[in-house]
């Protein structure tokens, strides 16, 4: 069978009209939603600034100031594990901190491309082309879910992604006590070989990064795969390297700390405690940029819908139709621009009670000194 398909539906422009109507109130639930996004975002704390509050200790031997003990603190040392570990299934138990299984299947993936076009009289016509192509994927689509399953069928994923911990692992003199809890540092990848693997069914080792395995039914490689067909890679944190763990003091161990406003920090840092606040700011950043940038969209978004029915209602005019959409769309960007700048602006300062008591203070003098100047020429001349 073909792996393209294309399909076309046409509505009617009362239909249509309705449809807009209902826009209407998702668009005016998208603009809330986005100014409730924009003032949560503008309230986040800065983990960074938590962390530099902690107090450095040093990761050679168990602090002895009783004073200390639940205060939030950063050790820097050396990462060590004891026991074994693997993945319980192919990877041979090694002295890793961390390890991480990907499973990725080769299965059919559908993609999709709508293309609308007005008619005169106002109905519209959705031209949409499905196209289907085998790759590796991470989350394979379920068949059932295709627009067309015919010849596209994925068979269910026999294996799934696991991470094992070790159980005790330090920071120079420190137990990390919940290693279940803890952030880890990013895994870099295991070089995979005979002596470090285990394999038993119809699992072969492919190269130094994937161990293949095949299907029941198939007679496919890594380089030539079929449906199905399953690679399997692993991620490690190992031990030895220099890290910084903020958290909790308790004892000779460093658990999850939480603030007064259920702010938690604890997570083991690569590199040093200088390098992981710089890491928490730099995350911190553009996490508040990306959402920054959804809630303009979802309030463009709320616009254009809340505008709809007037574009719907000259569609019945093709041309004056795009028209209208055009200069919704420039209007609808324009004021999102704006009343996102001045949401940002406003939430900054509402979260910041000194900023804004600045702020009014500046805005009450000026008024002031606005006034006194304005009577000073009647005064002098009477």
């Amino acid at each position: 069978m073909p792996n393209t398909f294309t399909t076309s539906t046409t509505t009617g422009y009362g239909n249509r009209i309705i449809n807009s109507v209902k826009g209407v109130v998702v668009g005016c639930i998208f603009i809330i939603g986005a100014f409730g996004l924009l003032y949560w975002n503008e309230g986040r704390k800065d983990l960074s600034s938590l962390a530099r509050q902690s107090t450095a200790i040093s990761a050679e031997q168990v602090a002895s100031d009783a004073s200390l003990q639940g205060k939030l603190v950063s050790v820097s040392g050396a990462l060590t594990s004891t026991g074994q570990i693997g993945d319980g299934l192919f990877l041979q138990p090694g002295g890793y901190v961390s390890v991480a299984r990907k499973v990725e299947m080769y299965a059919w993936v559908e993609t999709k491309n709508t293309e609308s076009h007005s008619n005169a009289g106002g109905s519209q016509t959705d031209t949409t082309t499905y196209t289907y192509k085998q790759e590796w994927t991470h989350d394979p689509q379920a068949s059932q879910d295709f627009a067309h399953p015919e010849e596209h069928a994925n068979p269910t994923e026999s294996l799934s992604d696991t991470e094992v911990r070790a159980e005790s692992v330090h920071v120079g003199a420190y137990a990390v006590g919940d290693m279940n809890g803890v952030t880890l540092p990013s895994g870099s990848p295991v070089t995979l070989s005979a002596q470090n693997t285990s394999l038993s069914g119809r699992a072969v080792l492919a190269n130094q990064q994937y161990i293949f395995v095949p299907n029941a039914t198939s007679t496919g490689s890594l380089s030539n795969p079929e449906v199905g067909d399953i690679r399997i890679s692993y991620s490690s944190v190992h031990p030895g390297m220099r890290v910084t763990l903020m958290g909790k003091l308790d004892g000779a161990a460093i658990s999850s700390y939480v603030d007064q406003d259920n702010n938690e920090l604890y997570r083991i840092f690569s590199g040093t405690r200088a390098e992981a606040i710089s890491q928490l700011h730099a995350e911190y950043e553009t996490l508040t940029w990306i959402l920054r940038v959804v809630g303009f969209v979802l309030m463009l978004i709320g616009f254009m819908l809340i505008a709809s029915p007037i574009a719907t209602i000259l569609d019945i005019i093709p041309l004056a139709g795009s028209i209208s959409s055009g200069i919704i769309f420039l209007f609808a960007f324009l004021l999102s621009i704006v009343l996102t700048v001045i949401t940002i602006l406003v939430s900054m300062l509402v979260h910041n009670l000194v900023v804004l008591l600045v702020a009014v203070a500046l805005v009450i003098g000026g008024v002031i000194f606005w006034c006194k100047r304005k009577k000073a020429p009647s005064t002098q001349s009477a």
